[in-house]
């Protein structure tokens, strides 16, 4: 969980010109959204682990819930895992 909670809090910094540059995009179409739906809390995905693991027993679990199957699910957790790190996966409950 702790390497899901790191790599999420890194996008805020990672993305801040980009999240900026949406704001202004938004606001420009007279749409207004708070802040907070930009930001990357720690605390934010330490809740969102928390209630997929309590109520779907971890991502796996989310997945078939939301209706995709064991090969749809095989498939994703290949991509993920050919492009991160093993320690990542294994946070994910995938392995």
């Amino acid at each position: 969980m702790l390497v899901i909670v790191a790599d999420y809090s890194a996008s805020a910094a990672n993305m801040e010109c980009w999240l900026a540059r949406q704001k202004q995009l938004l606001r420009q179409e007279g749409i207004l959204l708070p802040d907070y739906l930009f930001d990357s809390e720690p605390d934010d995905m330490k809740a969102t682990l928390r209630h997929l693991q309590q109520k779907y027993s971890g991502a796996e679990g989310y997945l078939k819930f939301c209706g995709l199957g064991e090969e749809e699910i095989s498939s994703l957790k290949k991509r993920i895992c050919s492009t991160t790190s093993l320690s990542f996966c294994n946070s994910f409950d995938f392995y």
